[in-house]
């Protein structure tokens, strides 16, 4: 589920990341999948979701999620937008 990069490497080049294969997250940011036992259809609010990784992460690891993203900032919302369409083919 995760590679740590012991090195400063630009987003962009990481191999997969353009495909929508990888992404960025701190190792804290990673962990909320795991930590919230979720049942299979269960609905998630993401309230200040920008820039999307916590919430493309649930919907990898729980298909049937029905999940809210939220932001109060409208650029970074599309930021939300961009990265569910890099990351997880069909969200909305």
């Amino acid at each position: 589920d995760a590679v740590r990069l012991h090195g400063a490497v630009p987003v962009s080049q990481l191999p997969g990341f353009a495909d929508g294969d990888v992404s960025v997250q701190d190792g804290s940011a990673q962990q909320v999948a795991d930590a919230l036992a979720l049942a299979p259809s269960a609905r998630v609010l993401d309230a200040c979701a920008a820039p999307g990784g916590k919430a493309a992460h649930l919907l990898e690891r729980h298909p049937g999620l029905q999940l809210t993203a939220l932001d109060v900032d409208a650029r970074r919302l599309e930021r939300v937008q961009q990265t569910l369409q890099r990351t997880v083919p069909g969200a909305q």
